[in-house]
């Protein structure tokens, strides 16, 4: 199956709460294309909703070490810092560092700016 057409059956799983079927389809199409930043944060999001809050924190403890913030997406970024603070609040139970992080993406991304400059990646 093409990468496209697996990320759209995904969402779809993902959207029917068919989590194991979702996971099977994002984790093949994240191996044609590792880089893809977006998707391994939808994915960690995944893992999240579910509970999997270790999992989550796992997969986004891996990312930072490849991620290279100058070539990225600022809303991938914004949405990885995050989740990233939020899963290590919960995973860890350590809230400065977490806190430092939110405030960064929240002066960083959101101060100043108008409601319609928002994009479905900062408020979904």
């Amino acid at each position: 199956m093409e990468r496209k057409a697996l990320i759209e059956e995904a969402r779809k799983f993902r959207d029917l709460g068919r989590y194991n079927e979702a996971i099977v389809r994002f984790e093949g199409a994240l191996r044609e294309r590792r880089d893809d930043l977006g998707l391994a944060v939808t994915v960690a999001a995944m893992n999240m909703e579910q509970g999997l809050l270790g999992d989550c924190h796992d997969r986004l403890t891996e990312l930072e070490g490849e991620l290279d913030r100058q070539r990225e997406d600022p809303g991938d970024i914004a949405v990885f810092d995050m989740i990233m603070a939020l899963s290590t609040a919960v995973a860890k139970v350590k809230f400065t560092e977490p806190m430092e992080r939110a405030t960064t993406v929240y002066e960083r991304y959101i101060v100043g700016r108008s409601v319609d400059a928002f994009d479905w990646k900062l408020v979904s």
